[in-house]
């Protein structure tokens, strides 16, 4: 299966980016074996979130689709790592102006501005964090929040291209 490439463009100050989340779900979580069994608490700085989202443009119905996984481990030391839960999650975004944010390139490849992606992409790691919270709320895992991330290194510089993963 080709999946469809992605390019992103600096967005010229003058246009509008203009959506509405249309989906915004929690697919599914799950604690481990590890993390049910222990009892020992894990300090704030002892977690780490392993973070990955896959990008669609479903170009007929003019949506970015973002689909989230998520796994939160438990740092024992530099090298060993317990894995405590799993999330995945996935959002929508109906573009409006689509057209105008979103351009088609020969073999499947799609050009799209810049600050959309970051938005989007903003929009899907504060859900994770929240969701994350929501339900580690009442475990002994509820110091673990996900930290702020650096969207532009999830998002591709302007002019390279990659994978719609």
């Amino acid at each position: 299966m080709n999946e469809p490439k992605v390019t992103t463009q600096l967005l010229p100050e003058k246009v509008t980016i203009s959506f509405s989340i249309i989906e915004h779900k929690l697919l599914s979580f799950r604690l481990t074996g590890y993390s049910l069994e222990n009892k020992n608490l894990v300090k704030f700085d002892g977690y780490e979130f392993q973070l990955s989202l896959k990008l669609e443009v479903l170009e007929n119905e003019k949506i970015i689709k973002l689909t989230n996984h998520t796994l939160l481990f438990e740092k024992q030391s530099e090298n060993v790592k317990q894995e405590l839960a799993e999330l995945r999650a996935s959002f929508k975004f109906l573009i409006n102006n689509f057209d105008e944010l979103v351009k088609k390139l020969p073999n499947k490849v799609f050009e799209i501005r810049n600050p959309l992606l970051q938005i989007c992409y903003n929009i899907a790691a504060s859900s994770v964090r929240g969701m994350y919270s929501a339900k580690l709320d009442n475990t002994i895992y509820n110091n673990a929040i996900l930290p702020i991330i650096d969207i532009n290194r999830l998002v591709p510089e302007p002019n390279n291209i990659i994978r719609g993963i």
